[in-house]
């Protein structure tokens, strides 16, 4: 009984490492992928955080675009089209 408690913990351990490794990664691609299309639309961190955060919508041109190209680069847009079976795991 010990050996398959044993084995059980050991198992659980090793799923949640992995699963905290992925998170890890998707931050790091995340982070690129808003710093791509930031330096590409010429915008300002605050105006993305306010974004964000939902203190207002994107009320200009280039926020707008910062938002499409962070969907598109996360393959949330296809053919010019929201892809929302893609959007149900954001």
């Amino acid at each position: 009984m010990k050996t398959y408690m044993s084995i059980l913990i050991k198992t659980i351990m090793i799923v949640a490492f992995f699963g905290q490794i992925r998170c890890y990664e998707e931050d790091v691609s995340l982070k690129q992928v808003f710093g791509q299309c930031s330096e590409e639309h010429q915008i300002s961190l605050e105006a993305i955080m306010s974004t964000v955060r939902h203190v207002r919508g994107p009320d200009g041109y280039q926020v707008k675009r910062w938002i499409s190209c962070a969907m598109k680069k996360m393959g949330k847009i296809k053919e010019g089209e929201i892809d929302w079976e893609q959007c149900k795991y954001l």
